[in-house]
């Protein structure tokens, strides 16, 4: 498991726009180093995770230290900045460091912070003796409460309104998410709390299914409610279900589905852009941004240019079957296109 050291005063500082580059950028040299027998796969904002079979005489480090190596050496240039980043890598072993899944992505992350502790641009194998028995409680305690608040419906939903820019006429709202406090009811609490670890453990399939279904039956039971934008995880979107559960809760709540806009968060990843146009053959697509609008097709498909597009397999634009304006990020915030 590996983290980009400072991603965070990217993003702050650059842009996300910058921040994604980064991403894709070290995704594709760390792939490089990945053998055809191994797994690689990001595991949310900027955490990557490698599966691999140690075999004989095959060191643990090898591969860390070339990851190491090769993050630092990668250059970048955002404002007229030259940057070189690091990475600080965790390993953990079968069995040595864990019997399941779950113990071996905690002690890998565990193992990682280690590493960023050792002042960074460094890997290390997990040492059960340095590990915090508290952080450890804590990620377990995470799970137990996420479990819970599913179990005992303490999700909530919250929403802000976006707007355009050129006539500040609503456009649609953004549904956000929060966790209710049993022991404080007056602070609930936010996503970024917990989402991380969601999706390290997979209960963010459950969470992303939760916000779709309170979002449609809120569409169907308030028919003059502006479209709501939901946010899903890079987890959720490789469920080739997906696609089938969401129309049939559009079908179910008799919600036209130009009233849903379907968001993929910025903590996700996806790999290649093409392979996952199929989950949403219907939809109008924006490949830059990453933000589906869920539509039915029309017999004369218009061509829609995006201010923030990116060259898909060579072409200049992409077809879509109704118009879709577009949107970027700022660091002021979401601005409607």
């Amino acid at each position: 498991m590996c983290i980009r050291d400072r991603f965070k005063a990217i993003n702050d500082t650059f842009g996300h726009r910058a921040g994604d580059t980064v991403l894709v950028r070290t995704a594709g040299e760390i792939a490089a180093h990945v053998r055809a027998t191994e797994m690689f796969a990001r595991l949310g904002g900027d955490e990557f995770a490698i599966l691999s079979t140690l075999g004989t005489g095959y060191e643990p480090g090898a591969l860390p230290a070339r990851i190491v190596d090769t993050v630092s050496a990668i250059p970048f240039r955002f404002q007229g900045t030259n940057l070189r980043l690091t990475a600080s890598v965790g390993v953990a072993v079968f069995p040595e460091h864990g019997n399941s899944v779950e113990e071996l992505v905690a002690h890998a992350d565990t193992a990682m912070y280690q590493a960023k502790n050792q002042g960074k641009n460094t890997w290390t194998l997990y040492d059960p003796d340095r590990d915090s028995t508290e952080a450890m409680v804590r990620r377990l305690n995470w799970n137990s409460r996420i479990a819970q608040a599913l179990d005992d419906d303490l999700f909530d939903l919250h929403f802000q309104g976006v707007y355009h820019t050129q006539d500040r006429t609503l456009s649609h709202l953004e549904v956000l998410l929060r966790m209710r406090n049993p022991d404080q009811p007056d602070y609930p609490i936010l996503p970024g709390q917990f989402i991380h670890l969601a999706e390290k453990s997979g209960q963010v399939l459950d969470i992303d299914r939760w916000v779709l279904r309170q979002s449609i039956n809120l569409l169907g039971q308030h028919p003059d409610l502006p479209p709501l934008a939901v946010n899903l995880s890079g987890r959720t979107f490789d469920d080739p279900t997906l696609p089938q559960f969401i129309r049939r809760l559009l079908a179910d709540c008799e919600v036209a589905p130009q009233r849903l806009l379907v968001e993929l968060t910025e903590t996700a990843a996806v790999s290649d852009a093409v392979s996952y146009t199929h989950l949403f053959p219907a939809s109008t697509m924006c490949p830059w941004c990453w933000r589906w609008r869920i539509s039915k097709a029309t017999p004369s498909p218009e061509t829609v240019s995006c201010p923030l597009k990116r060259t898909i397999g060579g072409a200049k634009s992409w077809r879509t079957a109704n118009p879709m304006r577009c949107w970027g990020r700022t660091p002021a915030g979401i601005i409607y296109w």
